[in-house]
């Protein structure tokens, strides 16, 4: 995932949460429980990728 703008905060189970912000990016997992969430008053866009292996 990548913010493109604005700030997000990205929740994943047995982890701190991780604020991300524009230019900002993280992965994970997919099959571990996970959840974004806005990290601010506005909206935020961000580009996600799947990735299979």
């Amino acid at each position: 995932m990548h913010v493109l703008e604005g700030e997000i905060v990205l929740e994943v189970e047995g982890e701190e949460p991780l604020p991300l912000r524009a230019g900002q990016s993280a992965h994970h997992r997919g099959e571990v429980p996970h959840r974004c969430r806005l990290g601010g008053p506005d909206g935020a866009r961000t580009l996600l990728v799947i990735a299979g292996s």
